[in-house]
């Protein structure tokens, strides 16, 4: 799909610059062949985002590449104006054989959105809208968090924009859903927007934003009276018709909230809701317990990884990850081939930086199952700070794996942050590249501790490669998992109830604005 694109000619230079930039980036490439350097092709990007806008063109970087480059917020927050600027052009329009959608005339001139308090009903009703109802990472998250919804105080609707893939997650979201629709099949924006209307929804929740899927011309059209943009996009939707962002304080502090388009409703402890606890018990009492063996990796080796696909890594990132390989003797990186054609490349800037390619060990993708029971053979997780990982953060942390995060401004930079401070485990968060690096070597090679000190340990945690903090904070999260609130999926169905209700009282008084979701 991108290929042709960047044969593209004059005035796009700097378009045809920006997508070779996302390409390369992607599968790891990060020396440039025409001569340009990382930060120059940033410039030229930022530069032409700002051309386009100033001409009325939706830019051609879109919102979700963005949130892996090292843009300045604001520019991010522009970006996806303009994008939501264009979704509710392209809602207005309507279908093919009308040139303005019936739907959209009664919404934007005569229609008033009230809430259940004016109509004659008891119960909140909650529509969740996404394409991700599906074997997806979304829905693995959230499949058991419709079913612990209290139905005495809400009604629960899920409106699905893909046909079922016959699932265990569909299949579980379908069954403990109150309502499940399936609009997949409705191509017309505004005739989704009207099935949604019909069904008299108080809050509509967008799981997918900017992200494949996604069809945010329905919300454009505002089938609801409060609409909140949650789980599916980390970043501002930018649109006036979206307004909510969930987050916690550790994601989104109270100084940066000038960098989205909505307002926020903090949620106590993480806004990262998981299904581990539900799902993955198996994992946390050792039935299923793989062993190094099976994967290929060496054992005696200290292993550090990372589980993100390899969009996410940048430059500096992996200047610093080849760096902690040179001071840690023995020690390898584990990568996943996620894209495969990113391995090569990756291998050729290791060895560029000094870093042999026997250092280097890459596995296949897996099932969430085997991957998630896997993930505990690492030593450390060496987290990606432009664009942390999110659910495969929770991933490694469930399994008992330590990790290591440097947190940015922006919310896509910080989920990791609020997963470590939900799991009561702060020491994993470091504030500069020079003490993440400081903390990896340090965990790696520090104190190994004393005959004393690793009796007190458990015996499989206390043979491990490492020192004796990263034992100590290997045994810490093995025991908060169970008791800390990152894993506690029902209180926070319980606290994002509590939520729901208060964006409701607040509409009635004065529509919307930012809050806390109280404990």
């Amino acid at each position: 799909i991108w290929k042709p694109l960047l044969n593209i000619k004059k005035p796009q230079n700097q378009t045809r610059g920006a997508l070779t930039h996302f390409v390369t980036w992607s599968t790891c490439s990060f020396s440039y062949a025409v001569g340009m350097t990382e930060r120059h092709i940033f410039d030229m990007l930022i530069n032409h985002i700002h051309y386009q806008i100033v001409c009325g063109i939706t830019p051609s970087c879109q919102p979700f590449h963005a949130l892996i480059y090292p843009m300045d917020p604001m520019d991010k927050l522009l970006l996806a104006r303009k994008y939501a600027e264009r979704d509710l052009k392209n809602a207005l329009m309507g279908g093919k054989h009308q040139k303005y959608s019936d739907y959209a005339i009664h919404r934007f001139y005569q229609y008033e959105a009230k809430l259940f308090s004016t109509h004659s009903k008891s119960r909140i009703r909650v529509g969740y809208v996404s394409y991700d109802f599906r074997n997806h990472p979304l829905a693995h998250l959230m499949q058991s968090v419709f079913g612990h919804h209290d139905t005495s105080q809400f009604e629960i609707f899920c409106f699905s924009l893909s046909e079922t893939d016959n699932s265990p997650y569909r299949m579980r979201i379908e069954k403990d859903s109150e309502h499940f629709i399936d609009i997949s099949k409705l191509t017309d924006h505004a005739e989704a927007a009207k099935v949604i209307y019909s069904y008299g929804i108080d809050v509509l929740i967008n799981l997918n934003g900017y992200t494949r899927g996604g069809k945010n011309e329905i919300f454009a059209l505002e089938p609801a009276p409060i609409q909140i943009s949650y789980m599916g996009f980390c970043s501002t939707m930018g649109a006036k018709y979206i307004h909510y962002l969930v987050s916690d304080k550790a994601v989104i502090p109270e100084e940066y909230t000038y960098m989205y388009e909505e307002k926020i409703i903090w949620m106590p402890h993480s806004y990262f809701v998981n299904d581990y606890m539900q799902s993955m018990k198996f994992v946390y009492d050792g039935s299923v317990r793989p062993t190094r063996a099976d994967y290929g990796i060496p054992e005696g080796t200290f292993v550090y990884a990372n589980f993100n696909q390899l969009y996410k890594i940048d430059p500096v990132t992996f200047d610093v990850w080849m760096s902690i390989l040179k001071k840690v003797p023995n020690s390898i990186l584990w990568l996943l081939r996620f894209p495969p054609e990113g391995e090569a490349n990756i291998r050729k800037e290791a060895a560029k930086r000094g870093v042999p390619e026997s250092r280097l060990f890459f596995t296949d993708a897996a099932s969430k199952e085997v991957h998630v029971s896997r993930c505990f053979l690492a030593d450390l997780c060496l987290d990606t700070p432009q664009c942390n990982g999110h659910t495969t953060g929770c991933d490694v942390l469930w399994s008992g794996l330590p990790m290591v995060t440097l947190p940015g401004k922006y919310l896509a930079s910080r989920v990791a942050t609020g997963l470590c401070t939900a799991l009561e485990c702060p020491e994993m968060i470091v504030k500069t590249y020079e003490e993440y690096e400081n903390t990896a070597v340090t965990m790696a090679i520090g104190d190994p501790g004393t005959r004393g000190e690793l009796k007190s340990l458990p015996e499989r945690i206390a043979v491990l490669p490492g020192s004796l903090i990263l034992k100590k904070l290997r045994q810490k999260i093995e025991f908060k998992r169970m008791t800390a609130p990152l894993f506690n999926t029902k209180l926070w169905v319980a606290n994002w109830e509590k939520g729901l209700k208060e964006a409701v009282r607040i509409y009635q008084k004065e529509r919307f604005k930012n809050f806390d979701v109280p404990k």
